[in-house]
């Protein structure tokens, strides 16, 4: 069947690609598969929990800055997941019922609210995303130390291109042309 929405490509550039070429499509379409597979488990666990996905996310990204001893503020968050300043405080507001985050006086700044993952918010995620983790490292032990350097390299790279194109995205959203 045909999707009249999506552009068919040219069937003489079609025969002009190269096999890397063909090679770079096909690692496209995986990378999306994999988005949308990690999407779809994301709100499997919404669902199971009762939280929304965005807090799921926000959890994460608490929980990463935190890891890295950089924890942010309710600002940064919403910068770092796009949303509006009442988006983040109702979020706060689910996240610290439901005992994932707490806020706290930055030590140098008493103005500045860090986000603070709670134990809970370790111990919850862990065994929520356990089963994903746990098929990723099944999957992952199949490579060599040589091969998981060369995918968490290009994995990094896709990450870094996907946050330059973002960044394109909102200038243009602001008008301001490219990036």
């Amino acid at each position: 069947m045909v999707n009249r929405h999506q552009p068919q490509p040219d069937p003489q550039q079609r025969s002009q690609q190269t096999p890397t070429d063909h090679l770079v499509s096909e690692v496209g379409d995986a990378v999306r598969r994999l988005g949308l597979q990690v999407n779809s488990y994301v709100a499997a666990v919404a669902r199971q929990t009762g939280h929304h996905t965005a807090d799921l996310h926000a959890v994460a990204v608490v929980r990463r800055a935190a890891e890295h001893g950089a924890p942010m503020g309710a600002g940064d968050l919403g910068r770092t997941l796009g949303l509006s300043p009442a988006a983040v405080s109702a979020m706060l507001h689910r996240m610290e019922r439901a005992g994932h985050v707490q806020r706290t006086r930055a030590g140098d700044d008493g103005r500045r609210v860090l986000l603070v993952p709670t134990d809970r918010t370790f111990e919850d995620s862990s065994h929520l995303f356990e089963p994903m983790t746990d098929g990723f490292r099944d999957v992952l032990d199949d490579y060599s130390p040589e091969q998981l350097a060369v995918v968490t390299e290009v994995l990094d790279r896709l990450r870094d291109a996907t946050a330059d194109a973002e960044h394109e995205i909102g200038h243009r959203e602001r008008g301001l042309g490219p990036a």
